[in-house]
């Protein structure tokens, strides 16, 4: 009704503060399909302040992302998700969340690796470091779960194979979440609703190489790809 009674007024800009917090999921769903549409029949400036990540990226067509009252990133919904500007932005965008893992940096041969101990992947050559040679920088490397792999895929830009036992797994219908652990380390993957994996099971893991992300143990930032 509120909506209805803006819409009447003809305004340049509409501010909305959280409208759908207050509906289940379902509806909530719903009059997220119907905010867009009225969006693209009014045209209309509209600004729209929420907590809900799923709201921001599927109706916003550029986010800002605020924290404590600063601006962390302003960009497109696929800017933020693909390239967030720190470790705050990587962890507030997406569902699940990204995984974090701290570790350092060792130059070998001519290239790097990232080392946390019980995972070491081979860094891209397309991380750039503008600090000067990253040889024992402390870093944080971020991996979304879709881009872990349980089974080998047919790509180029895999890390070497490592073995994670399954801890607990989670049915979500057309996905299946799975938690990972090696010694203290955690993970999540996203699978195939079908795939068989059980609890205790070890199984192999792969990284998307090309996908994994990088930023500073201290400051949070992105180190640039």
């Amino acid at each position: 009704m509120a909506i209805g009674r803006s819409i009447v007024r003809k305004p340049k800009v509409f501010l909305f503060d959280e409208p759908l917090s207050n509906l289940d999921a379902k509806l909530r769903g719903e009059m997220r399909v119907e905010l867009a549409r009225i969006h693209q029949r009014l045209n209309n400036t509209i600004i729209y302040v929420t907590h809900d990540q799923v709201e921001a990226m599927t109706l916003g067509s550029r986010i800002v992302v605020l924290n404590e009252g600063y601006i962390q990133q302003l960009g497109t919904p696929a800017e933020v998700y693909r390239k967030p500007a720190n470790q705050f932005v990587a962890g507030f965008i997406g569902s699940p969340t990204m995984n974090f893992m701290s570790g350092v940096l060792h130059r070998v041969g001519g290239g790097l690796v990232f080392d946390s101990g019980d995972v070491k992947l081979e860094v891209p050559s397309s991380f750039e470091f503008p600090g000067g040679d990253p040889d024992g920088q402390v870093v944080t490397l971020a991996i979304r779960p879709e881009d872990v792999y349980t089974e080998e895929k047919a790509k180029p830009n895999l890390s070497m194979r490592m073995l994670f036992t399954v801890d607990v797994t989670e049915l979500l219908g057309h996905r299946k979440n799975v938690y990972l652990k090696l010694g203290e380390k955690r993970l999540l993957a996203t699978v195939a609703a079908d795939a068989e994996l059980q609890s205790g099971a070890t199984i192999p893991i792969w990284f998307d190489l090309e996908r994994i992300h990088l930023f500073d143990g201290t400051s949070g930032k992105r180190l640039t790809t």
